[in-house]
């Protein structure tokens, strides 16, 4: 991803990387996304937080069941804020789904940033299939200069399915101090679809 991809967002030097998935430019690659695998895809359905398509991963297969971003440049950041939204189809007290990264060009190691299920252990909230949330995960890159995200979907049935839309990725200036925090909230808006309107390759 090239530097001038980021978009400055506010007079403090805060910048942003966006993405809706409702442009792709392939079946394999949408903007600065890349499938995992064929358990990974961007479909149009009636089920995205905005516009008509969001992408969607399913079961439990690792680099398969999952979307991955391009590297990009977080040299000049202190922090990354990772803003999303995202719903569960058909997942139980045991499926979940992480959010996870990799550093300076290594392609082996991932490390979990966040990782999200049904049910919120500090607090116990529980999130049901159907309606949008949104994720917020904060990673600290002050020692880091090339970084790529991860979502993997960890689902123990392969009809179970993840769908995500609406990703910002924020860039915090080194200038300013940024708490390193995770949370979950709903949107509260109605979601009405059905669980098998989508078609998988």
């Amino acid at each position: 991803v090239e530097e001038d991809t980021w978009k400055v967002i506010d007079p403090h030097g805060t910048s942003a990387l966006l993405c809706d998935f409702e442009n792709p430019d392939s079946i394999h690659k949408n903007g600065i996304f890349n499938r995992g695998g064929t358990f990974s895809t961007w479909p149009k359905t009636s089920r995205t937080h905005s516009g008509s398509i969001s992408a969607v991963i399913r079961g439990d297969k690792g680099m398969t069941s999952s979307i991955y971003t391009d590297f990009f440049h977080v040299l000049n950041y202190k922090s990354l804020e990772i803003v999303f939204w995202y719903s569960y189809s058909r997942f139980n007290g045991n499926d979940e789904f992480a959010v996870e990264y990799r550093t300076n060009g290594n392609l082996e190691i991932w490390t979990t940033a966040n990782v999200f299920t049904r049910k919120n252990e500090e607090d116990g909230t529980r999130y049901s299939n159907g309606p949008w949330y949104e994720g917020n995960v904060q990673i600290d890159t002050s020692d880091i200069e090339y970084v790529s995200l991860r979502w993997r979907c960890a689902a123990n049935a392969d009809y179970k399915r993840l769908y995500l839309d609406d990703v910002t990725i924020i860039g915090v200036p080194n200038s300013l101090i940024n708490n390193i925090t995770s949370t979950q909230t709903m949107e509260r808006k109605d979601s009405s679809f059905s669980d098998f309107e989508d078609a998988y390759p």
